[in-house]
């Protein structure tokens, strides 16, 4: 997914070695899989319609939401060689760029490809690319500009992949998510909450909030935002769970943390007291969570996703869709 070729010869590489390691070790963990599982091979349906929405936009801008009928803990060694499959295919789509005037991260932008397929640039804003040459100040340091750098990655590689099956039109809600935004949802689903970095402070955050985004619009692409925190909440990001994200004894000792706990070895310690809604005060930061999240804290019975989603199984792990007839648009209104 990162090879060489994919960046321009003109940049460092050796910058992007480490981040680029981490973010393959992240997409390859249980929670890293299940979303491109669910994503992949989900099921979608049409979801309510944002005020902000009209039906002058078009068919496009429609909403919709997708989801599956399993848990990270209930893919199967076929549900992974099945996503391994699209990711290769992915990767043909998709190479990296460094550009000057990108605030503050990245941005992918998409063009159809001679024949026919979607392809995706991933631009790295400059000041991104600086961060990954500016190492070897001190080990945590380097261990906070890894795991910014890997998270920026994933966040593109979660739109260029809707790019690719979907085209130039909105995301969608996934599972019961409030905001449809696969970048931000995609690094979520990794550890609860996304990661914050800046030189004078670093936290874990709540990417959905109801206090409306300078980047986003909620009108457009938010729904229920009601059950959400109604600003930003943060939480210490631990220097030591940082830390063992870029040491590869956490990842590949045979005693070490990864190997020994999977999925529950990134998860940071904010998050667990979280996954269960005790009190009315909590149940805005539960619903801000990934469904998939509060699912590897379950206690006892079947999974959130198959009580929930028992319709969504797809097990011959067809290519997840779009509706071809949408029942909000006549067909005159589209042929129009």
């Amino acid at each position: 997914m990162f090879d060489t070729t994919k960046f321009p010869a003109s940049i460092d590489y050796d910058a992007f070695c480490e981040p680029a390691l981490l973010a393959t070790r992240l997409i390859n963990s249980p929670q890293g899989l299940h979303y491109d599982y669910c994503f992949y091979f989900g099921k979608t349906v049409p979801a309510e319609t944002p005020s902000g929405f009209s039906v002058e936009q078009g068919p496009a801008y429609l909403p919709y939401q997708y989801a599956c009928d399993k848990a990270i803990d209930e893919l199967t060694q076929d549900d992974i060689e099945a996503v391994q499959k699209q990711r290769l295919l992915l990767a043909d789509n998709i190479t990296f760029e460094i550009q000057d005037d990108i605030p503050p991260y990245a941005r992918t932008a998409i063009s159809k490809g001679s024949t026919g397929k979607w392809l995706s640039t991933i631009r790295i804003s400059r000041s991104v690319y600086d961060d990954a040459l500016s190492k070897n100040i001190t080990p945590e340091q380097n261990a906070r500009i890894n795991l910014q750098v890997a998270c920026v990655l994933i966040h593109e590689l979660a739109h260029a992949a809707h790019h690719r099956l979907f085209g130039p039109v909105r995301e969608d809600y996934r599972e019961e998510s409030n905001i449809a935004e696969a970048g931000f949802e995609a690094v979520a689903c990794l550890f609860g909450f996304t990661p914050k970095i800046k030189n004078d402070w670093n936290a874990w955050t709540t990417w959905q909030y109801r206090r409306t985004h300078a980047a986003y619009d909620l009108t457009k692409i938010g729904r229920r935002v009601w059950q959400l925190p109604e600003k930003v909440e943060k939480w210490l990001m631990e220097p030591e769970f940082v830390m063992k994200l870029s040491d590869d004894d956490f990842w590949e000792a045979e005693s070490g943390e990864y190997l020994l706990e999977g999925a529950f070895a990134l998860i940071p310690d904010c998050v667990p007291p979280l996954c269960e809604p005790g009190n009315d005060e909590d149940i805005h930061l539960y619903e801000a969570l990934p469904l998939s999240i509060r699912d590897l804290f379950r206690t006892e019975g079947p999974s959130y996703a198959k009580r929930m989603y028992a319709g969504y199984a797809n097990s011959e792990r067809q290519l997840r869709t779009r509706p071809e007839n949408d029942y909000r648009f006549k067909k005159e209104t589209l042929a129009d």
